[in-house]
């Protein structure tokens, strides 16, 4: 691999696009080429002249993408994409291109101010240099990096996104069910109300094409989501069902599961929730 001196960013115009050119820029000094639908520059131009490719799209795009530049990178570049999810990009650019191959998946979102103990997953493809060197660069502003194989990383995402996802579309799906928009329940909402009302929100003001992907195109998510299906029939049947110290004993034993990790939880917890109650301060008192 050579020594980076310009990175190329292809679908460089989209938000991830422009969180990661302003910090290759303002952090690191990088010169950074971009390309888009409505750019200069073409993907091929890109792969021709930069030292590290930077793929900014969606997975069907990526794989693409990859028929075009593939045959023109060289063994002495780096490729590395942004997908959510690892499997098959990763496998398509080892096969497609000579150069080293790094897999990468920033857990956080444009409206990110910095990398501070952010978490950045990071899959090996092809070579070492290329993802040492990634190591030490978002190590080095503060992000948190874990090296984890392309199909562990989508057997987690199943759960840590498309489960996730999940919950909160049914969850906002019940409410238009039964009419009850979030804001005529604030003022009989409790903190976790309102803290499960603005992530419905936050879903909801992106991009749905995203969101329905994350869930559909995972192949690890229909286990997940069999998993959970089980699992509230079975709460059903305990919580509902069954007497109050039944679902009292159902209750303890899953937090048995859940361990020291309980405690933790409501000391971080209450930082976010005391957020909630000032801000709730403050609304009362302008309605003053």
């Amino acid at each position: 691999m050579r020594p980076v001196e310009t990175i190329g960013i292809i679908g460089g115009k989209g938000g991830m696009g422009q969180w990661f050119k302003t910090f290759f820029t303002g952090r690191y000094d990088f010169r950074v080429l971009v390309s888009d639908l409505d750019t200069r520059l073409c993907n091929e131009d890109l792969a021709e002249s930069c030292d590290v490719v930077l793929l900014s799209t969606s997975v069907e795009a990526a794989v693409t993408i990859m028929e075009q530049i593939g045959p023109i990178l060289r063994e002495n570049q780096l490729l590395m994409d942004l997908c959510s999810q690892k499997e098959v990009i990763v496998e398509k650019m080892v096969s497609s291109a000579r150069c080293e191959v790094v897999g990468m998946h920033p857990m956080f979102g444009p409206f990110t101010e910095s990398l501070d103990s952010q978490n950045i997953v990071l899959s090996p493809g092809r070579g070492e240099e290329g993802i040492d060197w990634a190591d030490r660069l978002f190590s080095g502003a503060g992000a948190r990096v874990t090296r984890m194989e392309a199909s562990l990383h989508d057997r987690n995402m199943a759960v840590v996104q498309g489960l996730t996802h999940f919950l909160s579309i049914c969850f906002a799906r019940t409410l238009q069910k039964m009419d009850l928009h979030p804001t005529r329940m604030f003022h009989t909402s409790t903190p976790i109300f309102r803290i499960n009302s603005d992530i419905i929100g936050r879903l909801f003001a992106q991009d749905p094409e995203l969101y329905a992907s994350l869930i559909h195109d995972n192949r690890y998510v229909p286990d997940v989501l069999d998993a959970f299906y089980a699992s509230m029939k079975e709460s059903s049947a305990f919580l509902i069902e069954d007497s109050t110290e039944k679902g009292s004993d159902y209750i303890s034993g899953i937090g048995e599961f859940i361990g020291k990790y309980r405690q933790d939880a409501i000391l971080r917890s209450n930082r976010f929730l005391n957020i909630i109650f000032e801000e709730q301060e403050d609304e009362n008192a302008s309605d003053v």
